[in-house]
């Protein structure tokens, strides 16, 4: 039993599915809702791993999330997303028979 209290005493959070924790270069890390889904629906629309894809990323995430309203954080989220977007379509294209096409981002 003191065993089980002292694991709970260091959970700050509860799960939260669908939820991942990004890491910004300067060690900030913030929890994303729903990053999995958006990030499968821009690439099954076929868009480009670029700077206006990762603006549709941003603003699809923060339907769901707060995403602060600032310039800064907004090129720093999108520039951080966008790299999250391009290792997905790598994993896509690794995994599934008939992945997208690296050129064209389409199938």
């Amino acid at each position: 039993m003191s065993q089980d209290i002292e694991k709970r005493r260091y959970i700050c959070t509860p799960s939260v599915p669908g939820m991942r924790v990004l890491t910004f270069p300067d060690g900030t890390k913030a929890g994303v809702v729903g990053l999995e889904d958006v990030l499968a629906g821009v690439c099954a629309e076929g868009r480009q791993v670029n700077a206006e894809t990762a603006g549709e990323i941003v603003s699809r995430l923060a339907a769901k999330n707060y995403i602060p309203s600032s310039d800064l954080a907004r090129r720093e989220y999108a520039e951080l997303l966008l790299k999250e977007y391009g290792r997905y379509c790598q994993y896509v294209r690794a995994t599934k028979p008939g992945g997208i096409d690296s050129g064209s981002g389409r199938r």
